[in-house]
């Protein structure tokens, strides 16, 4: 019987681009969609899906472009980390010229970021993680959420998809990745559930508590994780849940706060008031063992206590 047509276009799309757009870069995404078919496809077309809606065919170009940019100075960076044994930047301001600042850098940074979320195996298994230990154990027909550090919306777009009463707020303190989130969700037709506010996470603060936290990759970027997760507690009803990711070991142009060990990051949860249901830490399969520091995404998930001892 002869093959039929994929059911994932735009995910063969990709990969076909890639490989003629950006030979380099193509072996190691096509390696993590043969190793994950199921959840990468799933992933890839949602986010494939929510592209085009957006931006019509000039996807393709603005996700290669970005893509490249992107993973050619983590490299650099990451290089850098290994030689010198530090994070090139430790505050804030150094860097929101050069990043946050830089609308052309920016651009870039936000579609490079975006195709992370499925291509890199670490990260898309950061997404498995969170629908199988996350979404799962989330009480029926929550009402609100809020997203500290949202950057381009995809995981509350993510969390908006799995409850279709769910009110959430999503805080950014980038104006590009603002416009680029209430962009996307817009044209997807989910700013009735989505709202992006341009803010700071650390001292957002809602009007009324929510059910459910998530905060993404933000932590290392901060001079003072601490109050990240501070900032998420207070925000939460006791007994609501969070989920919370950071990169550990991974330097980038703005990356501020080093994270060598998982624990760091557990401790830090359960000092800003959280209990750790649980904790996932994963890292790129073919990273070069002669390598001093080893990369890794780890994610969290966390119920804000009542008391001390919970």
């Amino acid at each position: 019987m002869a093959e039929t047509k994929t059911q994932f276009p735009l995910t063969e799309q990709l990969i076909e681009t890639l490989k003629q757009e950006a030979p380099l870069y193509a072996p190691q995404i096509v390696q993590c969609y043969q190793n994950n078919k199921d959840s990468f496809s799933n992933l890839s077309e949602k986010m494939l899906t929510w592209g085009i809606n957006y931006l019509g065919d000039e996807l393709w170009k603005n996700l290669i472009k970005g893509y490249c940019a992107f993973v050619s100075n983590v490299n650099r960076s990451q290089m850098q980390y290994e030689i010198k044994g530090c994070y090139e930047h430790s505050s804030y301001q150094e860097v929101y010229d050069k990043v946050y600042n830089n609308q052309i850098f920016m651009e870039k940074y936000h579609w490079g970021v975006y195709l992370t979320t499925f291509a890199w195996e670490h990260h898309l298994k950061l997404y498995e993680y969170f629908v199988q230990q996350f979404i799962n154990i989330i009480p029926e027909s929550p009402k609100s959420a809020i997203d500290l550090g949202s950057g381009s919306g995809v995981w509350s777009l993510l969390l908006a998809e799995n409850f279709s009463e769910l009110s959430i707020t999503a805080i950014d303190i980038s104006e590009t990745s603002v416009q680029h989130a209430k962009d996307l969700t817009s044209k997807n037709n989910m700013d009735n559930q989505v709202n992006i506010v341009l803010g700071d996470a650390l001292l957002y603060k809602l009007n009324s508590q929510s059910e459910i936290g998530i905060s993404c990759f933000l932590i290392e970027h901060l001079e003072t994780p601490n109050e990240l997760l501070e900032n998420l507690a207070s925000n939460l009803v006791e007994g609501g849940y969070a989920f919370v990711t950071a990169a550990l070991s991974a330097a980038e142009i703005d990356h501020i706060f080093e994270i060598k060990y998982e624990s760091q990051l557990i401790l830090m949860a359960e000092k800003a008031g959280f209990r750790v249901i649980s904790s996932f830490s994963s890292a790129p399969s073919s990273y070069p063992r002669s390598m001093k520091f080893l990369p890794r995404s780890m994610a969290m998930v966390l119920q804000k206590k009542h008391s001390d001892i919970w």
